[in-house]
């Protein structure tokens, strides 16, 4: 019983260890501010705020832990990952009320001729010139999940980035790739940024810009987020079972404290009713003890020894005692 117990315990920690909490390499994943699904390549190194600060790939990235959560929180970042060194990604969301206006007022537009009238109005403006390649883009045309997102490029610290922009469930939500080492964007990199960006989808009706969008039914929650819930719900329940386990050990134990108790305390009565029995000792001619079993006087009530010839204190006979 102990063995069993020691191994549901070595399992549940086994289990605990195993459930991914962070940093995974690539996967589903879900933003339920925007109600956004994405589904990344698993070649892509994923780093998120629950990423552990002892994982071995942050250092190949960043600085230490802190500069990357420093990061993160800064830029509003949700999560970054990268491709080896030849791409850095990530998504960053807030409320689409601090957007721009004009970059807002853009991406709300319900048809396609308003989209272009104010992306020209948008181009002229002098405040944007560092957006280049202004254009909407659709992630997956003639699919159930394409949405027109506004596409810009910008560089950046000697980095190219395109970028793409949306509004979602009241949510500006930018998506953005990097080519580090590089002054434009070729056709490799766009191919990259473009299979990454099909992974792509919202929930039905929240998407400002694209409500002839079909978005596909996605399921709520993500893969990890999926794998997590059933990882602690086997923690959890192998958790009862070895509390059940160890109940059961506890009660046993307890009765057979129990019956070994009843049974002490019933040779302890036994004994004391033995020892009320007066007994008389009688040594043998070789040094042998006897014991042998007093009687009483029928006359005085004095106890003697059965093999006794008279009472000592009023001399009756024992014959005469066995006789009455």
């Amino acid at each position: 019983m102990k063995k069993a117990v020691a191994m549901l315990a070595v399992m549940c920690m086994v289990i605990c260890f195993c459930v991914p909490v962070c940093a995974e390499t690539g996967g589903a994943f879900y933003f339920e501010k925007a109600k956004m699904h994405m589904e990344i390549p698993q070649e892509w190194v994923v780093f998120t705020r629950n990423t552990p600060r002892d994982d071995e790939d942050i250092e190949k990235h960043f600085k230490d832990y802190n500069e990357m959560i420093e990061m993160m929180e800064e830029e509003e970042w949700y999560l970054i990952m990268y491709l080896d060194s030849d791409y850095i990604a990530g998504i960053d969301m807030w409320p689409a009320y601090q957007m721009v206006d004009s970059f807002r007022v853009l991406l709300e537009q319900e048809t396609d001729e308003g989209r272009q009238k104010h992306l020209a109005e948008v181009d002229k403006e002098s405040r944007f010139a560092d957006y280049t390649n202004k254009q909407f883009f659709q992630n997956n045309p003639g699919a159930e999940n394409n949405y027109h997102f506004l596409q810009v490029d910008e560089v950046m610290d000697n980095l190219v980035f395109r970028e793409y922009m949306v509004i979602a469930n009241g949510q500006a939500v930018t998506i953005f790739i990097g080519a580090p080492g590089k002054e434009a964007l070729d056709e490799g990199d766009i191919a990259v940024m473009e299979e990454l960006m099909q992974g792509v989808q919202f929930e039905n009706g929240v998407v400002a810009n694209m409500p002839e969008a079909k978005a596909a039914n996605a399921t709520e929650g993500s893969t990890s987020q999926n794998i997590v819930l059933w990882g602690w719900i086997m923690v959890l329940g192998l958790g009862a079972v070895a509390v059940a386990l160890v109940w059961g050990m506890v009660r046993l134990k307890r009765k057979k404290w129990y019956n070994v108790q009843r049974r002490s305390d019933k040779m302890r009565v036994d004994k004391k009713k033995q020892t009320n029995q007066p007994t008389t000792q009688y040594v043998s001619a070789r040094g042998d003890v006897i014991k042998k079993e007093n009687i009483l006087c029928a006359r005085c009530g004095k106890s003697i020894p059965a093999d006794s010839v008279r009472c000592v204190r009023c001399g009756m006979k024992v014959e005469e005692m066995q006789d009455k």
